[in-house]
């Protein structure tokens, strides 16, 4: 049996545990806190977002993982002038 993540096929079911996961993931980048409501039973989902955000550079939380960007060229090379 697989797990529903999406209602649509975009947006997040709502209830489900992944949309929930991932605002415990946003509630604490935000507040740098653990998410003081967390449902029981999902004790491992928010330890899975605080881990993430510990591990990742840009969360700027002190992890030492980074997320180099793509190498391109200026989308914008010659904007008119205002």
């Amino acid at each position: 049996m697989s797990a529903v993540i999406y209602d649509d096929g975009l947006h997040l079911g709502r209830g489900s545990r992944y949309a929930r996961g991932m605002s415990y993931l946003v509630y604490s980048f935000l507040t740098q806190e653990r998410c003081p409501f967390v449902w029981a039973g999902e004790e491992e989902i928010d330890q899975l977002a605080w881990d993430t955000l510990l591990a990742q550079e840009c969360a700027g939380m002190g992890g030492t993982e980074r997320c180099t960007a793509t190498a391109g060229a200026d989308p914008l090379p010659d904007p008119m002038p205002l």
